[in-house]
């Protein structure tokens, strides 16, 4: 699977954003069973990292379903309400 600019920066240790505003993402979640799977580990990892923040985020299938319950975390208990 070819890294993309995201995958890159998650991957990389945890980095403070030194004070300056987070970079905002929108993100667009695929369907499928096992994608969903996989895609909530990438969501997890993302919230951990405080230079970056979601702006917006939609999905098809299992990825409206982990859009959906990311959201309503999110809104009752910010970052790790969402995790």
């Amino acid at each position: 699977m070819p890294k993309t600019a995201l995958s890159t920066a998650v991957s990389t240790s945890r980095r403070s954003n030194g004070g300056r505003k987070p970079l905002l993402i929108d993100l667009a979640l695929q369907g499928g069973g096992a994608h969903g799977a996989f895609t909530w580990g990438v969501l997890d990892r993302i919230l951990e990292e405080d230079w970056l923040e979601i702006d917006a985020i939609s999905g098809a299938s299992a990825g409206a379903m982990n859009a959906a319950v990311l959201a309503s975390g999110y809104a009752k208990g910010g970052r790790s309400g969402a995790r």
